[in-house]
């Protein structure tokens, strides 16, 4: 047990404090920081979007006003007709963000003209304020109760209730899965590429000397586990922080368009993601370490990494296709297969279509795998580890595998 802490010791020291690991974690934190930093300070110096209005001799009034004070970050102004040319010039070339054209049409008509993207909030805000002041003129023309009028302008009251509404999870789901994604890819590389290079450079040699290789390989993918985790809080520290700093909206946080509820970020929620993080990365740390140790070069890592890549990418995208479909057919399935489960069975916790007795066999599953895979690597990791004549084929991968059940 003194040997495998010293072994551990070493390789947590040597993965923690590495130039390359202190470096991304540095730059990862302040990223992050910068990040909404950038995005407080920029939405504080925002100028006000300046848009022309023409109103092309209308028979009622639109009061800018009051319509500037009802909009956010934007001022409308008047403008001629004649002048329309010119304005649709500046806005392609950015000195305006907009021209609102009211044409004397009935009912009316707005034009609305933009360069590239438009402004919705805005737009529906003018067309609601332009109606009122259209339908005001057609009270007044046609003598009619104003209370008779807005009794038939009312709209119909929609109350949506949903039994278990999952949008607001979407955020939180995509950033832990991908998150997951990519930790396991990354660091479960570096696994494979340590070992390699250590056989590469016979260093190996001297250590088995003196300590177990088995050891090593348990050492090693603990150590990578923990600078993981490191990782992830320092991340998690960034997101803190920014909080704190009051840089960012717990209520309008997204990404790619998906709404984060920080609401929804529990205790729960958290352990969930740590507990299918860890037996998710030690599954994959041990195909990982099996291809680091099958090979005696780097450069030969590639090809036997492939397809324990494609299956990290296709635990993400079914994932991803849970946050739709939580449902179907080959996303519970797939919820227990052990390779996929770390990042599905997560997703469908989140979206509230995983139930106890999912959880509690997914996991099981995972465990047993994961014994089942240490039995398998552990053959395989103490017979390739010296080997030095090249990549094991499949035939002679199969022959180390048997001579390890024999002995």
């Amino acid at each position: 047990m003194n040997k495998f802490l010293a072994v551990f010791k070493f390789y947590l020291t040597q993965t923690l404090f590495a130039k390359s690991t202190v470096i991304s974690s540095i730059v990862i934190y302040f990223i992050i920081m910068g990040i909404f930093g950038i995005d407080r300070f920029a939405k504080d110096k925002e100028d006000d979007k300046n848009i022309a209005f023409i109103s092309s001799q209308v028979p009622y009034s639109v009061d800018l006003e009051s319509l500037n004070e009802g909009l956010k970050s934007v001022n409308l102004h008047f403008e001629r007709e004649d002048s329309l040319s010119k304005l649709k010039k500046d806005v392609k070339s950015g000195k305006l963000d907009g021209i609102i054209l009211l044409e004397k049409q009935t009912p009316p008509s707005i034009t609305y003209i933009y360069k590239s993207y438009e402004d919705s909030e805005f737009i529906a805000a003018v067309s609601q304020r332009i109606q009122q002041a259209y339908i005001m003129k057609v009270i007044d023309e046609s003598k009619a109760d104003p209370e008779i009028v807005n009794k038939l302008l009312t709209h119909v009251k929609i109350k949506k209730e949903a039994i278990k509404d999952t949008r607001e999870t979407f955020g939180i789901v995509y950033s832990f899965v991908f998150l997951m994604y990519i930790f396991i890819a990354t660091f479960g590389q570096m696994i494979a590429s340590s070992i390699a290079s250590e056989k590469s450079s016979r260093v190996i040699e001297v250590i088995i000397s003196k300590v177990k290789p088995i050891y090593m390989m348990y050492a090693k993918i603990l150590a990578i586990l923990f600078a993981g985790l490191t990782q992830f809080f320092i991340i998690m520290l960034a997101f803190g922080t920014s909080y704190l700093l009051g840089w960012f909206d717990s209520d309008g946080l997204s990404i790619f368009g998906l709404n984060i509820n920080l609401q929804n970020l529990s205790l729960f929620v958290i352990v969930s993601f740590l507990i299918y993080f860890i037996l998710g990365f030690l599954l994959y740390a041990l195909l990982y370490a099996a291809v680091g140790a099958t090979v005696s070069r780097t450069e030969d890592l590639s090809s036997g990494l492939l397809p324990i890549i494609i299956l990290v990418m296709c635990a993400l995208f079914i994932g991803m296709k849970s946050l739709f479909n939580p449902s179907s057919d080959i996303v519970v399935i797939s919820s227990y297969i052990p390779v996929f489960s770390p990042i599905v069975t997560f997703s469908r916790i989140m979206v509230g279509e995983a139930g106890y007795g999912e959880i509690g066999l997914t996991l099981l599953l995972l465990v047993c795998s994961i014994f089942f895979m240490n039995r398998l690597v552990s053959i395989i990791y103490v017979n390739s580890v010296t080997n030095y004549r090249g990549k094991l084929k499949m035939k002679e991968l199969v022959q180390v595998v048997r001579k390890g059940i024999e002995m």
